[in-house]
């Protein structure tokens, strides 16, 4: 799951560790 990764990055970009 890369791409849910960044995704969560542009939306949570404090959740992507």
């Amino acid at each position: 799951v890369r791409w849910l990764n960044r995704q969560i990055n542009k939306l949570w970009p404090f959740v992507a560790e």
